[in-house]
């Protein structure tokens, strides 16, 4: 599969092939079960066991005579007006919304829009990261700001800055950043002593266990490049895979949350190896829980939109559809889907902010019962949901609002931009 341009995406796919590469998926997660079996009887009997499976699968999917496809999507939906009331006291969600208010500066906020407290002075706050687990906070500076990067408590208090930084990336377990610097990566401690730094690189991602941190590497003019992988520990380097070849710098890494595998491009990657499953699509990101992963496809003239499919590995099929708007700005679809996207914690639901101007609507899908709300006369991006996975906090028309998933309350809490809810630290549950 070979993307020709960066702004069309991927070539478009038949139905055939399009069943085939959902179904891949399944034979790389047979095939890495039979790399941790192999040498006994036993894995070599369930890895062939699961093969037949797949081919079975992937016969099923491309025989027939090509004829009418269900598209992939809810089996059945809701429509419900969310009452415009305040949330009644008590208020069930917990932990602390930060944004950034009118002056620039970074805020905290109670979820039902009491507390509000400014951790910073001067504004020129640029964006923010929170910590896995909701401790602590790292701050982009703009003009205005007085640093270029800052860690702090929940609580204001400054634990480092640096004059020259931006990009931040936590961890998983919080206790390193990687930050970018120029052309480089430097990778710091929550004390601020830089622990690791690398040359000629962008789009930090993390390994899961923290070893291993996957990363962009332009080549040529800068306008392409491969993604690397740098152990933390000895600052060694090797590539992703020796075939993959130098593509646009607007693709994303995306880790599968167990750490075997890493979604780039047009594939699905494994670590150990480099060998590859083809994508029907781009990879946008994974579920938290690594069930899903979705992907745009090409974009449809017809209806100047970009269909997003989210595949379900375990069944090697797409479960839920929605298009992606065009980008203003000419931002690819699989970034300029992340703007009106995010996932619960634990995985179960899938909002996302419509931004057509003329189908204002909240869409709330649930990938477990495979059924989508839609709540008219909403619109928003930048949505980010609450660890106890029944709310969403987003941005509009210069508010931060808070909406009930199940669409029993909406209220705007701030004046603001950019909200995001304070991480818990503790395991999402089960969906």
């Amino acid at each position: 599969m070979d993307l020709s341009t960066v702004r069309r995406g991927p070539p478009k796919l038949s139905l055939k092939q399009t069943a085939a590469a959902a179904v891949v998926p399944l034979a790389l997660a047979a095939l890495l079960r039979w790399r941790r079996t192999s040498g006994t009887n036993a894995g070599t009997c369930l890895f062939f066991l699961e093969l037949v499976v797949v081919l079975a699968l992937l016969g099923a999917a491309c025989g027939g005579d090509g004829g009418s496809e269900v598209s992939p999507g809810p089996t059945s939906e809701a429509s419900v007006t969310p009452s415009l009331t305040p949330f009644a006291s008590p208020v069930a969600a917990s932990g602390k919304i930060a944004f950034i208010d009118l002056e620039g500066n970074l805020a905290l906020i109670s979820p039902d829009g009491s507390g509000q407290e400014v951790l910073t002075e001067g504004g020129g706050v640029k964006g923010f990261r929170w910590s896995p687990d909701g401790s602590l906070i790292a701050l982009e500076g703009g003009e205005g700001a007085g640093f270029g990067l800052r860690v702090s408590g929940v609580d204001g208090e400054v634990l480092f800055e640096l004059e020259d930084g931006s990009s931040p990336v936590w961890s998983p377990q919080g206790d390193r950043l990687a930050v970018s610097q120029g052309s480089t990566i430097a990778v710091y401690d929550k004390a601020g002593a830089k622990v690791r730094e690398i040359a000629d690189a962008q789009g930090a991602a993390w390994s899961p266990n923290e070893r291993t941190l996957a990363f962009l590497r332009p080549e040529g003019d800068g306008g392409s490049g491969v993604p690397l992988l740098a152990d933390v520990a000895t600052g060694s380097e090797s590539p992703l895979s020796e075939e993959i070849e130098p593509h646009d710098l607007v693709y994303s890494i995306a880790w599968h949350p167990d750490g075997s595998a890493i979604a780039y491009r047009d594939g699905i990657y494994e670590v150990a190896s480099g060998q590859k499953a083809d994508l029907p699509g781009v990879p946008v990101r994974w579920s938290p829980d690594g069930r899903l992963l979705m992907v745009t496809l090409e974009t449809d003239p017809e209806s100047n939109s970009t269909p997003a499919h989210l595949l379900d590995l375990a069944q090697g099929k797409a479960v839920i559809g929605l298009d992606v708007r065009p980008s203003a700005d000419g931002t690819p679809p699989w970034l300029y889907v992340q703007r009106w996207t995010d996932f619960s914690p634990n995985s179960r639901f899938l909002i996302y902010l419509d931004p057509l101007p003329y189908r204002l609507r909240a869409r709330i899908y649930d990938t477990i019962a495979l059924r989508q709300y839609k709540y008219p006369d909403i619109r928003g991006q930048a949505p980010s949901a609450s660890p106890d996975n029944a709310h969403v906090v987003f941005m509009d028309a210069g508010k931060v609002w808070v909406m009930v998933l199940d669409g029993s309350a909406l209220k705007d809490i701030a004046q603001g931009s950019q909200p995001s809810w304070q991480p818990s630290g503790q395991p999402a549950g089960v969906p």
